[in-house]
């Protein structure tokens, strides 16, 4: 069905879109308490700091990546042949893929954080 703004078919259609952006969002967020949440208290207890950098990375970024993958599906779902439907599936996949760069920058940034603030420890005297 091609789009016909005249017909209220498309609002059905975006509704749907938003929709699915909208439960994705809601998805992603309890993923990001919940699970990352429990996650955290695990790498707490590891020996290795890196897991807590990661996770500490991820902070925000798991709504968005849920929204933006409702947003997809619900895109892919839709019902209506829009030319700019293709381009707009390609829009959403290059904002992922943003956004993962943004956060592995972020989680780069923490890593290099705490290794200089290990190094600052290190070379100063102890008191005690």
């Amino acid at each position: 069905m091609t789009l016909n703004f005249s017909s209220p078919s498309w609002i059905h259609s975006v509704v749907v879109i938003l929709a699915a952006g909208a439960a994705g969002c809601v998805l992603g967020y309890a993923i990001e308490r919940i699970v990352l949440k429990r996650l955290h208290t695990f790498a707490l207890r590891s020996a290795w700091s890196g897991d807590e950098i990661m996770l500490d990375g991820l902070k925000g970024f798991v709504t968005v990546w849920g929204a933006l993958a409702g947003l997809y599906l619900g895109l892919l779902t839709a019902d209506f042949e829009l030319p700019a439907a293709s381009h707009l599936g390609r829009a959403l996949i290059a904002v992922v893929i943003v956004t993962v760069t943004l956060a592995a920058a972020e989680a780069g940034e923490d890593n290099r954080a705490l290794g200089e603030h290990r190094e600052r420890e290190h070379r100063s005297p102890r008191h005690g």
